[in-house]
């Protein structure tokens, strides 16, 4: 497995990975490829905002992560070919993507993830847990070991 930033050539396939998983997301509407290179022409001029591609021979899953005021926000994490699941490549990339994050910046590492999310299990697994409820989300921080 390896990271790797993402690049325009990446815009369908993170567009068709985030309609294909909407119901997991706060944003429900399916994004158009217009939205989607809007979104990555503010994304390039965000310092501090990294969204990478989970290779494992080719491109299976994504992860972002930027900074917020005083902590990282990580958002968009895709398993996008689902044939990869439960073999541990996804909770790798996560904690390469956190402990690159933490160098830069030692602050708290958060993630909202909806209510009803089969991920909260898997965010549980890989260092979060529940630090604030909401009515329709959970906010979890991840803890450094």
């Amino acid at each position: 497995m390896h990271l790797r930033l993402i690049k325009e050539s990446d815009l369908e396939t993170l567009r068709e990975w985030k309609n294909t998983n909407k119901s997991a997301f706060f944003h429900k509407e399916e994004i158009t490829a217009e939205q989607q290179k809007k979104w990555f022409s503010t994304y390039k001029s965000h310092d501090l905002d990294y969204m990478f591609m989970v290779v494992q021979g080719k491109p299976i899953g994504c992860i972002g992560i930027r900074c917020k005021g005083k902590e990282w926000d990580v958002y968009n994490v895709i398993l996008g070919i689902p044939g990869y699941g439960k073999k541990g490549i996804m909770g790798e990339a996560i904690r390469e993507v956190i402990e690159n994050a933490l160098i830069l910046q030692f602050v708290p590492v958060t993630i909202k993830v909806l209510k009803g999310n089969e991920a909260i299990n898997w965010y549980n697994k890989n260092g979060f847990t529940i630090t604030k409820e909401f009515p329709d989300y959970f906010e979890m921080t991840y803890q450094v070991e």
